[in-house]
């Protein structure tokens, strides 16, 4: 167990965002200054701390996030909080600040605070106060990398302490991006084979599903029969039932994990019929003539 012993010592009509812990700076990101006392003491009484935005980020893409100090019991309580990202030096996603919002950047943009600054504090209503803060994922992030987001939330004023903790840490990865197209050659079908041909944006592998009858639910949908995954943008889809027409989706894929694009580009055709006087009344608009 660790023990922290603090001494806060406030100048004449100083405003500082009171922090039960001492080093309100400790988000638990690993090697924070201040980690190991977030970790042994965990949260402090009187507020809740949450971060939300989207798990899944595309590289070169911008994207705001919240930081929420609710359940907040002091109706003047200014509020502040911290934020930092993982660190890696060699693909790290940054913070920036929103527009309007009083917050500021640390020296290399992995972690953005706002606790006793020259700008105002946020004031609860309703109990709870949030903040916004832009993160970016670099263009050459590897697809499938993860990172952590963590943050702590403060609410105070003075010598009045309401309280901080720590929000439940939110993992976000580098996202594939959905495929741009998918073609499935109707002409050059066979009654077991469809050509397909698809592309992509930025470096990523794909997987490619077939289903008779109705589009893959997704891909890794026990329905559906796996066509191609890998780097290459085409492929034949083979062994399949004549006289069937069979949907294609294509989702975009890490290349060194089991993560995918949140959607797919889709296409649909059918192979011939294996009786060459088979007509495919159903693919065929018929008109009643009466005599």
């Amino acid at each position: 167990m660790c023990a922290v012993i603090g001494l806060l010592v406030l100048a004449p009509f100083e405003e500082v965002l009171a922090s039960s812990s001492g080093d309100f700076d400790g988000t638990l990101r690993p090697g924070d200054v201040g980690n190991g006392c977030g970790g042994c003491h965990g949260s402090a009484g009187g507020v809740s701390t949450q971060s939300t935005g989207p798990e899944a980020l595309l590289p070169g893409v911008t994207v705001e996030y919240l930081i929420t100090v609710s359940e907040i019991q002091i109706a003047n309580a200014e509020v502040g909080f911290t934020a930092a990202i993982t660190n890696d030096a060699s693909h790290q996603p940054v913070f920036s600040v929103v527009s309007g919002e009083p917050a500021r950047t640390g020296d290399s943009g992995t972690q953005i605070t706002h606790t006793n600054e020259s700008q105002a504090l946020k004031l609860p209503q309703d109990g709870a106060a949030s903040y916004a803060v832009n993160l970016t994922m670099p263009n050459d992030t590897p697809l499938g990398t993860s990172y952590t987001l963590y943050a702590v939330g403060d609410a105070g004023k003075n010598a009045t302490q309401d309280g901080w903790a720590h929000a439940a840490s939110l993992a976000i990865r580098a996202a594939p991006p959905v495929p741009l197209s998918i073609t499935a050659d109707q002409g050059s079908a066979t009654e077991s084979e469809i050509p397909l041909s698809w592309s992509g944006s930025q470096g990523e592998h794909f997987r490619v599903l077939a289903r008779p009858g109705a589009e893959p639910s997704g891909p890794a949908d026990p329905d559906a029969i796996l066509v191609y995954e890998g780097s290459a943008e085409s492929a034949k889809a083979t062994g399949l039932a004549s006289d069937t027409t069979y949907f294609f989706s294509a989702w975009g894929k890490a290349p060194s994990a089991d993560y995918y694009s949140s959607e797919a580009a889709r296409a649909s055709a059918y192979t011939l019929s294996s009786d060459p006087g088979f007509i495919f009344a159903d693919r065929f608009e018929t008109t009643n003539i009466s005599r």
